[in-house]
């Protein structure tokens, strides 16, 4: 069943250029990713790691600019708080999935932002 799910996962994100699929993941993760980043458990915090770097960028397509520049934020100021994460399998993630930001989507990443990722990353 866990295999059927990741195959799902993927093909959702594999998609995600479709503006009904975004859509439905910031629905589907916005309620527990948040929350999971933050738990005490590293199991949790890296498994939501990943999916945060997968889900990458996590946007609402009607939302209006103020509210995706501020989501867009929340996820940046996420991923930076997990490079300093207290476990290293969460923080090698976290590696993981801002290297993956920066270079799938460096042209839409505001300046300020990949100088701060970048800045702890090197």
């Amino acid at each position: 069943s866990a295999t059927v799910l990741r195959l799902l996962d993927v093909g959702f994100h594999d998609n995600k250029n479709t503006k009904e699929v975004d859509a439905m993941l910031l629905r589907l993760y916005n309620p527990i990713l948040w929350r999971s980043l933050n738990v005490a458990n590293a199991q949790v915090r890296l498994n939501a790691t990943r999916i945060l770097a997968r889900a990458f960028p996590l946007q609402d397509p009607d939302a209006s600019v103020t509210d995706c520049d501020a989501l867009l934020q929340k996820q940046f100021t996420a991923i930076e708080s997990l490079l300093n994460d207290d476990s290293p399998r969460v923080r090698v993630a976290a590696i993981q999935g801002a290297c993956r930001m920066l270079s799938v989507y460096w042209e839409m990443i505001p300046k300020k932002a990949i100088v701060s990722l970048m800045s702890m990353l090197v």
